[in-house]
């Protein structure tokens, strides 16, 4: 088994505890909620409802006395009102009730609050005072005082009930608690048993593994004790350690051999780099006088492929002018046609616009005939309302001297002269609207005439414009034909330029090539020439290296 698994079983273990402990927490918590529950929720609403009988069982008995000493009507409501609560009191108390002692404890209080309020309403029926007062004492105090006796009793009882309740919590919380506390002490105990255990099993091992390796680390590659009886990976590491040693072991053995062969090899190179390097200096001598010859050859080639270069650029460069103007001229019929399209429209609009401003001068003409027509209906109005003035003015002095009987009329008279005036005022304004009207639409008139006017003259300039852009669309047309040739034929030119400088350059690359090579030979024996004095000199230094490896490999213990 892994050490994992050994580890994800020891907190399974541990937390299968938890679980029982919370577990056993939640289900006794649960009942000391419910028992909580009960002693607040129905005991204490009983005994509560007990304290308003025992108050209600008073409130009676003294609202009768009330009655019987003042003859108070309100106290006999009062009475009955106690009487009813009361009974809707123990009604509540019977409903929650689960014992039934006190079922039939209450249902013989129910029965005495009846019997009080039958009593005293047959009490009642007497017609005597005196007589009411002796039935009273007689008949209906005892049962008042038996009912309130009754009352208190049970009410003691249920006090008696709730505290017993209080207590049995009590005991079940104490009980809890030592539940509780046992189970996490054993739980505990168990968990460091679990964890101590788990250590030593894993310590163990580990210390071993630990010697052997501070072995291997001195230097001492014998065989030691790595027996570890674990199935999990401390038991792969040790099998692992060994295999190691074994390997280092080997390892030393071949490095140990590899350093006498290497001495002995590096002795032979020494002798047979110091004939090589005599060898390199003869051929190094030989490269050189060939170098110097392809060197002059290279450089004339040189200035052949500059001139060729330089003329290519310059025909290059006419080429590409050529086209960068073709592209222009092209790009500027583009735009001379899409200037012409937008005259053209432009022209169309004017038209429109012309159109527009001769309807708008023709509607602007009707309304100046229809302001006049209004105006002349105004000053009728106005007439009318003067001689309408005049007439209401005669009116009122025949209405005068007919004295008493005209009164009437000249209230009439007077109303029609109050709207003949705020009509010729009316009108007046209407009129100056009118003439304020006339003038606006008079100074519109105007300047939409000159605004047809300039519209004529902006017609033919834009005709005029059409014809030259027309002229100038056919000249661009013809331009950028010549431009295009000329450009085809620049690139032409310069395609063949391209080609003989080519050519020049593949001549001189070849000179280079060849220039390149020797000088690469001359240095390539150079370099030679000084690996092989360096060859020699790291001959003799890997013999010493040879011995100090062999010095450091017997440092080692082995088998």
């Amino acid at each position: 088994m892994s050490i994992g698994n050994k580890l994800y079983i020891s907190f399974a273990a541990m937390l299968a505890a938890i679980i029982i402990i919370g577990g056993y927490s939640y289900l006794n918590m649960k009942q000391l909620q419910a028992s909580y529950d009960d002693l607040i929720e129905r005991r204490a609403v009983m005994l509560s409802d007990l304290k308003t009988v025992q108050t209600q069982a008073i409130q009676q008995n003294n609202s009768y006395r009330d009655f019987l000493l003042t003859g108070n009507e309100e106290a006999l409501e009062r009475m009955h009102t106690s009487n009813t609560a009361a009974a809707e009191a123990l009604e509540r108390i019977l409903q929650q009730s689960n014992r039934t002692e006190l079922k039939d404890q209450l249902n013989r209080l129910l029965e005495i609050n009846s019997e009080i309020r039958d009593t005293g309403s047959e009490i009642l029926q007497y017609s005597s005072r005196e007589q009411i007062l002796n039935e009273a004492v007689e008949h209906l105090f005892p049962i008042a005082r038996a009912m309130s006796t009754a009352a208190d009793e049970l009410a003691a009882d249920q006090q008696a009930f709730m505290d017993q309740g209080v207590a049995d919590n009590k005991a079940l919380v104490a009980e809890i608690v030592e539940h509780l506390i046992t189970a996490v002490i054993i739980a505990a105990a168990a968990a460091a048993a679990a964890g101590y255990l788990m250590a030593r099993h894993l310590s163990r091992p580990l210390v071993r593994l630990a010697n052997a390796a501070q072995q291997i680390a001195a230097g001492d590659l014998r065989p030691f004790d790595t027996r570890v009886r674990n199935k999990d990976e401390i038991g792969k590491l040790a099998v692992a350690f060994e295999q190691m040693r074994s390997e280092l072991n080997q390892l030393i053995h071949k490095l140990n051999a590899s350093a006498e062969q290497l001495s002995t090899s590096s002795e032979e190179l020494t002798a047979s780099a110091g004939q090589t390097a005599d060898a390199a200096q003869h051929i190094a001598a030989a490269v050189q006088e060939v170098t110097s010859s392809s060197e002059s050859q290279s450089k004339g080639t040189e200035e052949c492929v500059t001139a060729m270069g330089e003329m290519s650029a310059g025909l290059q460069r006419i080429a590409e002018s050529s086209s960068a103007v073709a592209d222009i001229a092209a790009d500027t019929r583009n735009r001379v046609d899409f200037s012409y399209g937008s005259l053209l429209h432009t022209v169309g609009r004017i038209g429109d616009l012309k159109d527009s401003i001769q309807t708008a001068a023709d509607q602007m003409e009707e309304l100046n005939t229809y302001s006049i027509q209004i105006s002349d209906i105004v000053r009728i109005i106005s007439d009318i309302a003067s001689q309408t003035n005049l007439l209401s003015l005669n009116a009122a002095i025949e209405a005068a001297r007919a004295g008493d009987q005209g009164r009437g009329f000249a209230v009439v008279a007077s109303e029609v002269r109050k709207l003949s005036e705020m009509t010729g005022q009316s009108a007046n304004q209407v009129e100056a609207l009118i003439h304020e009207i006339q003038q606006r639409i008079s100074g519109m008139t105007q300047t939409i005439l000159a605004s047809v006017a300039a519209s004529d003259s902006s017609v033919q300039a834009v005709e005029e414009a059409s014809s030259a852009f027309a002229v100038v669309k056919s000249a661009m047309t013809e331009a950028v034909e010549q431009i295009q040739e000329v450009s085809a034929a620049s690139e032409e030119v310069s395609a063949g330029s391209e080609q003989i400088l080519a050519s020049v350059e593949e001549v001189a690359r070849i000179a280079l090539t060849v220039s390149g090579r020797t000088q690469t030979i001359a240095a390539g024996t150079q370099e030679q020439l000084a690996s092989m004095e360096e060859t020699k000199a790291a001959a003799e230094s890997l013999s010493g290296l040879a011995e100090e490896l062999h010095e450091e490999v017997n440092r080692f213990t082995i088998r």
